[in-house]
């Protein structure tokens, strides 16, 4: 119960990264630890009789330094949910914006 928090929490800080996502099938029992962490529900999908339930955090949006700046806070308040969209960045571009982007700019 404690490598696997641990070792997220070393890879989340650590390394670039885009996104990050966990997969569980007991929502009752871990949903509420992910909306303490404001990791967001992002998939849900029945397999074999079981729901599997996929949260996750968009690094690019809200940073890993920004994300440990809330969850201080959060120690201290209580505070859960998604992360205050007062912290977030504004969305990447998706592709067909990135490529009108792309082109305006070599105008």
């Amino acid at each position: 119960m404690l490598a696997g928090p641990v070792s997220s929490l070393i890879e989340w800080v650590s390394r670039p990264l885009a996104w990050s996502f966990v997969a569980i099938v007991d929502d009752a029992t871990w949903g509420p630890i992910f909306d303490y962490i404001a990791f967001t529900r992002q998939l849900e999908v029945e397999f074999d009789g079981r729901v599997h339930v996929v949260y996750g955090n968009d690094w690019r949006r809200l940073p890993a330094g920004t994300w440990l700046d809330l969850m201080s806070e959060r120690e201290h308040s209580g505070g859960t949910g998604p992360p205050p969209a007062s912290l977030l960045r504004p969305p990447p571009l998706d592709r067909a914006r990135f490529a009108a982007e792309s082109s305006r700019s070599l105008d």
